[in-house]
């Protein structure tokens, strides 16, 4: 979760006054893409539901990105700057969150890994996916969403500004969407 902010925070944000900015800035956008494309791609595949509209989208939270940096504008928090974007272009396009089942399918490989019975362990993997799923599907789509940043790596803070919502606000949707996954997951 946090080697992603990690690896940003490492990136050498180039010196835009030079002549060769254009050639330091593509690659600065480059780095961050190669850190953040995996978690906005998958952020939006649970928000529109389309992997086609989803790769979409992501490529244009990059292209964003660089003509934010090139107009010279500052970013803060380059992780919760591009969900947000994100969140913005997904809400744009009329689509919404519906279940986490959609980023649990997109983001399991079933092929990983070695297993001692693949039968079985395939099986269980089921069976839990759609444990997790029915347990989601109880949540409110605002308890998903920010279930699913927080997963992310993101703050409340960043949370509650990627949604446009208040840091207590945020602080209690995480609360009770762990409440009701726990409980329907030990049920």
């Amino acid at each position: 979760m946090n080697s992603a902010s990690d690896a940003i925070r490492e990136l050498a944000i180039p010196d835009l006054s030079r002549a060769d900015r254009a050639a330091e800035l593509r690659e600065y956008v480059e780095q961050v893409f190669g850190v953040l494309h995996a978690p906005v791609f998958h952020y939006l595949i649970s928000l529109t539901r389309n992997i086609a509209e989803a790769e979409d989208l992501t490529q244009e939270v990059f292209l964003r990105l660089h003509a934010e940096l090139s107009a010279g504008r500052r970013i803060e928090s380059m992780k919760a700057w591009c969900f947000k974007v994100a969140h913005n272009l997904a809400a744009s396009a009329g689509r919404r969150i519906q279940t986490e089942e959609h980023y649990l399918a997109a983001s399991t490989n079933p092929e990983g890994g070695a297993y001692r019975n693949e039968v079985e362990d395939g099986l269980l993997r089921r069976e839990q996916t759609e444990r997790v799923s029915a347990a989601m599907k109880k949540l409110t789509p605002m308890e998903r969403q920010c279930l699913y940043l927080r997963t992310q790596g993101l703050i409340y803070r960043e949370i509650a500004d990627v949604l446009g919502i208040r840091v207590p606000t945020v602080q209690t949707f995480v609360a009770r969407a762990m409440k009701k996954v726990v409980k329907e997951l030990h049920d």
